[in-house]
């Protein structure tokens, strides 16, 4: 989750998804063997180390997809031998575009970004989405957009979303009907302020709805918020006009002098990114929406109203919006509690990662 600190840093980091700019060109356009010494998953290259301008790297094939005119390897860069069991949007990664063996041309995507690949090459629509993807409320925050041309080079396009645009590949389900994608779209009015990214606004107008729909400290667990929290996601969410300039004007109209609101309000936000975990949760590893929250002793009065949840339900954004407000509604004194027991919990994570 972000904060307007990290929605700044995220705009910055866009100058970096530069296709091409620091490896060596005499590569490209060539016919590109790598070379591999392998090490159980990882592997040095020495081809790699050229491309990359790297000295003695250590590297992991992600993924690859192969089409007609073109095949796709992403590679990750790893840092340290011990990050092999990390989740591969932490590692520095490079999509490799090949025609047979000519490498034709490279993207890169930074630590913690994620990408989609829409392939529809008929019709000159094949697209690369990059942006950030939320595991909690699946929407795929797109950031840079990218095409494949013709004589198959990647090209920078205008940040626009003309074809559908799939679910990033880390987090490819058997049920995505929840999942969502979008761009940060400019209000026409002047005086408008401008928001980095739809999520943070996303975030807002949920607290919103839910202070509406009168979710409260006194029935903050019961059956009842569980009931309220899940009309509201649902409709929010599937709303006609959903993430247009109506809506939002129709969703946080008289948000501004609604005194719980604004109260409420900055509290929420810290409490929903203090709850996100995707940084350090390899989902890839662990596909079970509870984990790490079970093991979170402030959280279990909240799960126990999700016992009739399957494991891998795709519906766990409901109880964890449930906990973020939970998390909200408790005495300051309570909810420094939470976030003390959150962030051992996130140190135990990461320990177990670098055992593996």
């Amino acid at each position: 989750m972000f904060t307007i600190l990290k929605n700044i840093v995220l705009l910055l980091f866009l100058i970096t998804f530069i296709s091409c700019s620091s490896q060596d060109k005499k590569y490209i356009d060539s016919e590109t063997i790598i070379d591999k010494s392998q090490n159980n998953s990882l592997y040095t290259s020495k081809v790699l180390d050229g491309l990359f301008e790297i000295k003695n790297g250590t590297y992991k094939d992600i993924g690859g997809t192969n089409y007609e005119k073109y095949s796709l390897l992403e590679i990750g860069i790893v840092n340290d031998k011990k990050n092999k069991s990390i989740l591969s949007k932490n590692m520095r990664r490079y999509l490799l575009l090949f025609n047979r063996n000519i490498l034709k041309d490279t993207l890169k995507i930074d630590e913690g970004f994620d990408y989609s690949i829409y392939h529809d090459n008929k019709n000159d629509k094949d697209r690369i989405y990059v942006g950030k993807y939320s595991s909690q409320t699946e929407y795929f925050q797109v950031l840079q957009v990218y095409k494949i041309s013709q004589n198959i080079k990647i090209e920078k396009y205008n940040l626009s979303i003309d074809t559908f645009c799939p679910i990033p590949n880390d987090y490819i389900s058997d049920d995505d009907s929840n999942y969502k994608f979008g761009i940060a779209k400019e209000s026409k009015k002047q005086d408008a302020k401008i928001e980095a990214n739809d999520y943070l606004l996303f975030q807002k107008e949920l607290l919103y709805q839910f202070i509406l729909n009168d979710i409260n400290e006194k029935n903050i667990l019961s059956v009842n918020a569980r009931s309220k929290i899940e009309k509201v996601v649902h409709n929010y969410y599937n709303a006609k006009d959903f993430n247009t300039t109506e809506f939002h004007q129709r969703i946080l109209n008289g948000a501004t002098t609604n005194k719980k609101y604004v109260e409420l309000l900055p509290i929420w936000l810290n409490s929903i990114q203090t709850l996100d975990l995707d940084d350090v949760i390899p989902h890839d590893d662990v596909p079970n929406w509870r984990y790490p929250y079970d093991e979170i002793n402030s959280f279990k009065p909240v799960l126990l109203f999700y016992t009739d949840l399957a494991d891998t339900d795709k519906t766990y954004s409901i109880p964890f919006y449930h906990m973020a407000l939970y998390t909200s509604l408790v005495s300051w004194k309570k909810r420094k509690s939470f976030f003390e027991e959150i962030e051992q919990v996130k140190i135990k994570i990461k320990s177990e990662v670098i055992q593996d």
